[in-house]
């Protein structure tokens, strides 16, 4: 078997090995305190042994997992170390996930968990890295990788909106402005958190409301003072730049960029597009106020 074909059909010894890490964090989770090594290492075990799809499809079947992580993340909702560990394990988990596995977390109580390690009221320790792991495994579970032959449907699409405004609903929108000012110099954390913002957004509707919410608490300034903070931060650029072209769908949302103190000229790739240029974007407008 091929590396390439393991990562989707695990062999039985490999699946057999992540049973085994499963039951240690179910057995940590009942039987162990928050503050406990154990604990933190069977959730650091379980994001290291579901890195591939296969293993992660094989892991979240069982269902157990997905309840323990959250179970986890209650048992000490300020450590932020405990919530980083738990996002990443999220994420791994929903890595090329299909749509039955991406039902499973997205009706767990891990996506409102992960709203609130982003939000990150009351945390003390690594605030930055537990904000960016909140912000990778939302955007996978919204956005997640193509997984080889899946064709998906409208059923996914129903499921991924579904996503997105529940999300919506539990604040995620005001979560990552908070997140943005707090770590405004920190780049892999506003990148993710830019990346966050633009799969909440991403859409051809210039009415969506999540576009509207997301202007309404400021999304926007925010985004344009990172960009502005880190004007050689290719990264930055980038994923700002995306975000800002993603959520300024209108004439009047480009405008409050501009008012933001957006440069109108500005472009991290070359010379902006124009009227009759395709964008490289698919989906998008050609925006030319940013």
């Amino acid at each position: 078997m091929t590396p390439a074909s393991e990562a989707y059909h695990p062999p039985p010894d490999m699946c057999r090995c992540v049973d085994l890490v499963v039951a240690a964090l179910h057995y940590a989770v009942n039987n162990f305190g928050a503050d406990s090594p154990v604990l933190g290492a069977a959730i650091h075990a379980c994001a290291d042994t579901t890195l591939t799809p296969g293993l992660a499809a094989h892991a979240v079947a069982g269902k157990s997992i997905v309840e323990d992580l959250a179970t986890t993340m209650e048992l000490n909702p300020t450590s932020a170390l405990l919530q980083e560990g738990c996002c990443w394990a999220m994420h791994n988990l929903c890595q090329c996930a299909n749509r039955e596995l991406r039902e499973i977390v997205a009706s767990s109580a891990l996506p409102k968990l992960a709203v609130r390690a982003l939000k990150g009221q009351g945390c003390t320790g690594n605030l930055a890295a537990m904000r960016e792991k909140a912000c990778r495994a939302m955007d996978v579970l919204v956005k997640p990788m193509p997984l080889p032959g899946y064709a998906a449907d409208d059923r996914d699409e129903t499921l991924t909106q579904n996503i997105k405004d529940f999300l919506s609903r539990e604040d995620v929108f005001r979560a990552t402005v908070v997140a943005l000012k707090a770590h405004k110099k920190l780049v892999s954390m506003v990148v993710h958190t830019c990346d966050l913002l633009a799969s909440l957004c991403y859409g051809n509707d210039p009415y969506d409301e999540l576009k509207k919410k997301a202007y309404a608490h400021g999304v926007i300034p925010a985004i344009v003072n990172v960009l502005r903070k880190n004007l050689k931060v290719p990264e930055v650029q980038d994923a700002g730049r995306r975000a800002l072209i993603v959520i300024c769908y209108t004439q009047e949302l480009q405008w409050a960029a501009l008012q933001a103190g957006a440069d109108p000229d500005w472009s991290p790739r070359g010379p902006r597009q124009t009227e009759g240029q395709d964008s490289r974007r698919a989906g998008q407008p050609v925006v030319q106020v940013l």
